[in-house]
C-alpha cells in the first residue's frame, strides 16, 4: 500500500514538469486570434499567413536560454531550403509571455536577420506578441506547454519545450518538427506537406526544453531525464528496502512459531 502510494505521488510530479508539446495534429488553428507585429500593428492570424503554408515557432524573447539558438538555427536552415520565402511559405515567430513588448519582437527579430549570410525576404518571417490573451490561446490550441519557473527571472522566466509546427494555409496543423536544429530537407518536405493538406507523422528526435539549456555551455543532459533516474532510483531502492523489512518481519514470526511449537511439544510429554 506505501508502495503504491510512493508510485502515484511520483507519477504526479513526473506529470507536473512536463513542458513537452502535446500534439494535434489535424486541429485547425483559429485565423481571427489577433497579434502584435513588430511595429506595433495589428494583424490577424490569417494575415500573418499571407494565404501561405506556415512555420510556426513559439518562444519567448527575453528567454536567456535556449530560444535564440532555436531561432538562430532555424535562419540557418531556412538559408539552405530550396524554397522561395514568402512565396512557397510563411514564418510566424509568437512570443508566449503575456507581458512582453512590441519592442522586444523588433529585437529579436533584428537579432534572427542579422545571423543569415544571404538576403532573405523579412516579410516573409514575424516575430509578434500576443494581444488579449490570444498567445496562449495559439498555445493551448497547438498543444505547446509552457511553466512560469522557480529560477530568478533574470535567468529563465519560463520552462517550455522547442520545436517548429507546420500549419496549411488554411490554418490545420500538419507536423511537429521535435527538438532545436532542424534539416532542411525536413523544412521542405513539412512545407510540401502542409501545401497539400497532407498530415504526416512527427520526426522522432528528442524534444530538448529550455530547462536543459546552459547559455555558456551549449547543452546540459537533459532535467526530465536526470529526475527520471533519480526517481526510479529512490523508488528501486524504497521498495527493496520494504521487502527486506517483511521478509525480517515474516523469518522473526517464524522463530517465533517454530519456538512455541517446541513450548507445546514439551507440555505434552509431561
Amino acid at each position: 500500500m506505501k508502495l503504491l502510494l510512493l508510485l502515484s505521488l511520483v507519477f504526479a510530479f513526473v506529470n507536473a514538469t512536463d513542458t513537452s508539446t502535446n500534439e494535434k495534429l489535424g486541429t485547425m488553428v483559429p485565423l481571427d486570434l489577433k497579434f502584435i507585429n513588430h511595429k506595433g500593428e495589428e494583424k490577424t492570424f490569417k494575415q500573418l499567413m499571407n494565404g501561405k503554408p506556415t512555420l510556426l515557432t513559439l518562444n519567448y524573447y527575453k528567454c536567456a536560454g535556449i530560444c535564440t539558438t532555436e531561432l538562430i538555427e532555424l535562419a540557418e536552415t531556412l538559408e539552405k531550403v530550396d524554397l522561395v520565402e514568402g512565396k512557397d511559405y510563411q514564418v510566424i515567430t509568437v512570443s508566449f509571455s503575456e507581458d512582453e513588448p512590441a519592442s522586444l519582437a523588433m529585437e529579436k527579430r533584428r537579432t534572427v536577420f542579422r545571423s543569415m549570410s544571404r538576403p532573405f525576404d523579412k516579410s516573409a518571417w514575424n516575430f509578434v506578441i500576443g494581444e488579449h490573451g490570444s498567445s496562449k490561446k495559439l498555445a493551448d490550441i497547438v498543444g505547446f506547454r509552457y511553466e512560469k519557473s522557480d529560477l530568478p527571472s533574470a535567468i529563465m522566466q519560463y520552462t517550455h519545450g522547442t520545436g517548429v509546427i507546420a500549419l496549411t494555409k488554411e490554418g490545420k496543423i500538419t507536423r511537429y518538427l521535435r527538438g532545436v536544429k532542424q534539416l532542411p530537407l525536413d523544412i521542405k518536405m513539412a512545407v510540401l506537406d502542409a501545401k497539400k493538406g497532407r498530415i504526416t507523422p512527427s520526426i522522432s528526435k528528442q524534444l530538448q526544453s529550455c530547462s536543459d539549456y546552459h547559455p555558456q555551455e551549449k547543452y546540459i543532459a537533459p532535467t526530465e531525464e536526470i529526475v527520471g533516474v533519480v526517481i526510479s532510483i529512490i523508488v528501486i531502492a524504497l521498495f527493496i528496502v520494504l521487502w527486506l523489512v517483511g521478509k525480517k518481519s515474516r523469518t522473526t514470526l517464524s522463530k517465533e512459531e517454530y519456538y512455541k511449537k517446541e513450548e507445546e511439544k514439551e507440555e505434552q510429554k509431561k
